[in-house]
C-alpha cells in the first residue's frame, strides 16, 4: 500500500511538473528581452551601461506598443537595430553593437513577476567587449519598461496558466523544481 501511494505521488509530482515545463516552454516563445552588457564591471561603465539601457528603452518602447507578438517586436526591433547601436554609444560614449540573439538566461525576478531560465530571444547591446556585469529584463510584453501603464496590459499576451506561473506565490520555486526535472531528463536521455 505505501509502495503504491508513493508511485501515486511520484506520478502526480511528475506529471504536474510536466505542464509547469510546458508553460514555462511557451513563455520563452512570447518574450522579447534586452539584454546590456557593459564594458567592464567598473564603477563608470556600470552606471554608463545603464545610460545606455535608458536610451535604447526609451527608442524601443514607442516602436513596440503596437505589436501583438514577439514576432513581431523582434521585426521592429531587427529593424532599428543601426539606430539602437548608434543610441547606445551616444549615451554611453563607447562603441556600442546591438543584435538579435537567442541565448540562456538564469530565472530571474523583477519584482511582482518572475521569469524562468530558458533560451530566449533578446536584443542583445554589447558596450566595447561587453566584459562587464550585464543587464536584462524583458522588453516585450512591455514588463519592465517605466512606461508600461499597467501590469495587466503587459500581462494580456499570456494565458492564465503563464500568468499563475511568473506571478504567482512560490514562482521561483516552481521554476527549481522546473529545472531540476530538465536536469534530470537531460541525464536520463
Amino acid at each position: 500500500m505505501k509502495r503504491l501511494l508513493a508511485f501515486i505521488l511520484t506520478l502526480a509530482a511528475v506529471l504536474s511538473t510536466v505542464s509547469l515545463e510546458e508553460t514555462a516552454a511557451g513563455l520563452e516563445e512570447k518574450v522579447l528581452r534586452l539584454h546590456v552588457l557593459a564594458a567592464s564591471d567598473s564603477e563608470d561603465d556600470q552606471r554608463l551601461k545603464l545610460l545606455a539601457r535608458d536610451a535604447v528603452m526609451e527608442y524601443l518602447s514607442p516602436l513596440l506598443a503596437d505589436c501583438g507578438s514577439r514576432e513581431e517586436a523582434a521585426a521592429m526591433a531587427e529593424e532599428h537595430l543601426p539606430q539602437l547601436a548608434r543610441l547606445a554609444a551616444d549615451a554611453a560614449g563607447q562603441c556600442a553593437t546591438a543584435c538579435l540573439v537567442r541565448e540562456n538566461f538564469p530565472t530571474r525576478e523583477y519584482g511582482a513577476f518572475a521569469l524562468p531560465a530558458g533560451e530566449y530571444t533578446a536584443l542583445r547591446i554589447e558596450l566595447n567587449e561587453g566584459a562587464g556585469q550585464n543587464w536584462w529584463c524583458v522588453v516585450f510584453p512591455p514588463l519592465c519598461l517605466a512606461e508600461a501603464e499597467e501590469e495587466d496590459d503587459a500581462l494580456a499576451l499570456f494565458d492564465e496558466g503563464e500568468v499563475r506561473l511568473i506571478s504567482g506565490s512560490g514562482k521561483i520555486i516552481k521554476f527549481r523544481i522546473i529545472e531540476w526535472f530538465a536536469a534530470i531528463k537531460k541525464a536520463v536521455i
